[in-house]
């Protein structure tokens, strides 16, 4: 059985406010309806993959950095500093979304979890969790959207940076 739902989005002047995905962006040249739900989407899963919660399924063998000498490892930013960032920033966009809707938002675009086991795993009845995820992306793009109204985008000030000394 195949169930088919179909939307419009049409405006006083009778036009239909739908806008195609720009080349260079996940899923360029696919119609979707304005509203940065899925950039909201793919910052939020950023952030998680940047604070370093994604499950790890085997031991990481990274090389350990070793300071002095000529094959020492390369000055790199302290990556500690732009996990807590990265950590904030999920757990503001969460607290933004609000309580009963981050559930959805963390399996779905954190946990890539597909909508009916999320429903599942929440007791949600079928088809539920669509209409709240959405609600869920729509806060979340309204508060990238402010904080990008704001000028949030802070650059580095240093704080808990390697200082690179030169020899």
């Amino acid at each position: 059985m195949v169930l088919v739902a179909a939307a419009a989005l049409v405006d006083a002047d009778n036009r239909v406010l739908i806008a195609q995905r720009p080349e260079g962006k996940a899923m360029a040249g696919l119609w979707e309806f304005p509203g940065g739900k899925v950039e909201a989407g793919e910052r939020l899963r950023s952030d998680f993959e940047l604070a370093g919660m994604t499950p790890r399924l085997v031991r990481g063998y990274d090389a350990s950095p070793v300071s002095g000498g000529r094959r020492s490892a390369p000055a790199s930013p302290d990556p500690t500093s732009t996990q807590i960032d990265a950590h904030r920033r999920l757990d503001a966009a969460v607290a933004a979304a609000g309580p009963g809707l981050s559930d959805v938002l963390i399996r779905v675009c954190c946990f890539l979890e597909g909508l009916e086991e999320a429903e599942r795993q929440l007791g949600w009845p079928t088809r539920s969790a669509k209409v709240v995820l959405s609600i869920a992306l729509d806060r979340l793009a309204d508060h990238y959207a402010g904080q990008k109204k704001k000028g949030a985008r802070r650059r580095p000030n240093g704080k808990g940076m390697p200082a690179r000394v030169r020899l």
